[in-house]
């Protein structure tokens, strides 16, 4: 088994990692399982970890989305850094792939009610993209278990933290809050501390991503760069839904 192979599913295990453990989505405690192959990303465990992901009901169809679209597999390093942090594969997926997704995924029992589903198909923002921040600001979630109220909207979205301090435990970092102000979505800069979460040897000044006040990997320039990159695009696009009334949850 590739190196490849392995460096794609320790990603996929970090960002899925606080979610699940907060039992937000995926199989009950697959966490633990998914910090188990972090530290000792051995090859015996990779089909185990690679089924673990079907269970997570909103990841998942995207990844399913974005790989088809760019000829890989859904587990590809390629197709997880595209969602979660973002990049060009992203371009390739079309809307109207999109919108087949929301209604042949999401429109099930115990995630969304088939005529939410087909509104949120319909209306779908023209300049959005199949990226992590697409799902939390328009979807708004799948799951009853997080209600979509702004604190978790900033929480669950992957965001970039500068790193001022490292404490034991816990990062200081620059980082942004999302505000909701004259009907419109922004991302402002804040100082956060937060848990040092997967990054076991932060460096002061090294960026790193965030979900939920979670530290998930050191992030480098570029990823940095595609990060802000999409999450604005979205952001914007789903400010000009706002913006013509036309947005709801």
């Amino acid at each position: 088994m590739s190196q490849k192979k392995i460096n794609s599913l320790i990603k996929a295990c970090k960002y899925s990692f606080i979610t699940n453990q907060k039992n937000y989505c995926g199989q009950n405690n697959a966490f633990s399982e998914f910090r188990d192959f972090i530290e000792n990303p051995v090859p015996s465990k990779i089909q185990r970890i690679e089924s673990l992901f079907s269970s997570f009901e909103a990841l998942f169809p995207y990844l399913k989305l974005i790989s088809k679209a760019n000829n890989l597999s859904p587990l590809d390093e390629k197709t997880i850094e595209a969602y979660w942090l973002g990049s060009d594969l992203l371009e390739k997926v079309s809307l109207e792939e999109t919108k087949k997704m929301i209604l042949e995924e999401f429109a099930k029992p115990g995630l969304l009610p088939k005529n939410i589903a087909e509104k949120k198909a319909e209306l779908i923002p023209e300049n959005s993209v199949s990226h992590h921040s697409f799902h939390v600001l328009y979807i708004n979630f799948v799951t009853k278990k997080v209600e979509p109220v702004l604190k978790n909207l900033d929480n669950c979205l992957i965001s970039w933290g500068k790193i001022k301090e490292v404490q034991e435990n816990f990062l200081l970092v620059n980082s942004t809050e999302l505000l909701f102000e004259f009907n419109e979505f922004k991302l402002k800069e804040k100082t956060k501390k937060i848990d040092s979460g997967l990054v076991f040897s932060p460096e002061k000044n090294s960026f790193v991503s965030v979900h939920w006040n979670f530290a998930v990997e050191q992030i480098d320039k570029t990823e940095l760069h595609n990060l802000k990159k999409f999450t604005e695009k979205n952001i914007n696009a789903v400010n000009s839904l706002l913006n013509k009334g036309l947005l709801f949850r």
